[in-house]
């Protein structure tokens, strides 16, 4: 079983939003972001709960605890065994927030419409 590749959703802009969310978490939880993200790509479509959840219309949120907080990223497999990263949370509440769903949602349409997708 060989690994998947991980690519970072980059907005028109540039920005690259997990990227910078994980560079914004303190030491310890940035390091537990890049090994959970290595599983995800280690174990492929095999990743099952607790490590991934699916959120729905082919969007999943890769899943870890770091003390008292809920980590997730929004991902979705593309073609040619690669995960696209949309975004990264802290989770608060039992349901997965509307705000951050959408916005994963959105970061999926827009690059899925890109040219050459």
């Amino acid at each position: 079983m060989s690994a998947w590749a991980v690519e970072y959703y980059e907005t028109a802009s540039g920005n690259v939003p997990v990227l910078e969310w994980i560079e914004g978490l303190p030491p310890r939880e940035r390091a537990s972001a890049l090994r959970h993200i290595e599983q995800l790509a280690l174990l492929g479509a095999e990743a099952r709960p607790p490590l991934v959840k699916p959120l729905g219309d082919k969007l999943y949120e890769l899943r870890w605890k770091s003390g008292d907080k809920q980590h997730r990223i929004a991902y979705f497999a593309a073609t040619g065994r690669t995960f696209v990263l949309l975004h990264g949370f802290i989770k608060k509440a039992r349901a997965t927030p509307r705000r951050d769903l959408e916005l994963a949602q959105a970061r999926l349409r827009e690059y899925a419409a890109r040219p050459g997708r």
